[in-house]
């Protein structure tokens, strides 16, 4: 049993969006306690009567809580996202030709694959699907299948398309249901396989689940967190500037400013990484299941 894996999947990979969130607010919370001098005695009594133990548990229900929150629907925003970056990146590269053309030819290309028609793929066409197609990515696996797997996994694909992206004339369209509701039953049909195909195969795919749900929470506990720390570093440098050489305790205003600077660049720059890795990250996600749902089929 892989104990990492076990770990993103349960207790672990749930609670520490939320502990991030979690942590984050105790910071704010104990930067104004200490910019306004609050009196915080009767806090003081409440945790030496509860002990140590019980705002542990405390911490840890409400980390879990809020963690369980940030992983529900968050993995849609974040392709999102990721597919914007992507996008501006493709969009700055052309240069030679007009980007808008190109891509209207490569939107009609997409179209033409997904209503099942024999067209012409033109050159750039695989990078540009790769990065503009969201959640569950019908015309990018369909491609990445003729294009790297064996002609009987692309044919037995074929045979799929309908339930994949048959009728779908577009990106938004893509989006929808029904793609999504295959995947779903891919899914179903790999864990009714389970006594046959062993642990290995359901491992991998709900360990990528997993890693995408994970990520998906962190980013946005990031983005949450962001929220509390950049208004807390505005106020710090207003009381800064309003105090400053007027307060005794001036040193320790300015080493918590530094370090809400430090955290808030920090996160941003985690938040930017995430956002731009995840589009492969859940494509990952997608191959594991279609895979795992050839396989099914294969040994039946």
């Amino acid at each position: 049993m892989d104990i990492f894996k076990l770990g993103l999947r349960n207790l672990v990979g749930i609670t520490l969006p939320g502990a991030l969130l979690v942590l984050v607010t105790c910071y704010a919370l104990l930067s104004i306690i200490f910019f306004f001098e609050l009196d915080v005695t009767r806090l003081a009594s409440v945790q030496t009567i509860g002990g140590p133990a019980l705002m542990l548990t405390i911490a840890f229900l409400v980390s879990y809580f809020v963690g369980s929150v940030l992983r529900l629907n968050a993995a849609d925003g974040v392709d999102e996202k990721s597919r914007f970056l992507l996008m501006r990146d493709w969009m700055r590269a052309q240069r030679s030709v007009s980007a808008a053309n190109q891509e209207r030819l490569f939107m009609y290309v997409r179209c033409a694959m997904l209503a099942g028609k024999d067209v012409a793929i033109p050159n750039g066409f695989d990078d540009w699907v790769w990065r503009a197609e969201l959640f569950p990515y019908p015309a990018w696996e369909l491609r990445k299948f003729s294009l790297f797997h064996p002609k009987e996994v692309a044919q037995f694909f074929k045979t799929h398309q309908e339930c994949m992206c048959a009728g779908l004339t577009g990106q938004e369209e893509g989006m929808g249901r029904r793609g999504k509701e295959f995947f779903n039953y891919c899914k179903m049909a790999i864990l009714a396989a389970l006594p046959r195909l062993g642990n290995a195969i359901i491992e991998e795919v709900y360990y990528a689940e997993a890693m995408v749900r994970f990520y998906a929470g962190i980013y946005y506990a990031l983005h949450f967190s962001l929220c509390f720390l950049v208004p807390l570093l505005a106020c710090q440098a207003v009381w800064l500037a309003l105090l400053w050489g007027k307060h005794s305790d001036k040193e320790w205003q300015l080493i918590l400013g530094s370090a809400t600077i430090l955290i808030c660049a920090f996160f941003i720059g985690m938040k930017r990484t995430i956002a731009r890795r995840f589009h492969t990250l859940r494509l990952k996600e997608v191959d594991t299941v279609y895979e795992a749902f050839y396989l099914v089929h294969k040994g039946s």
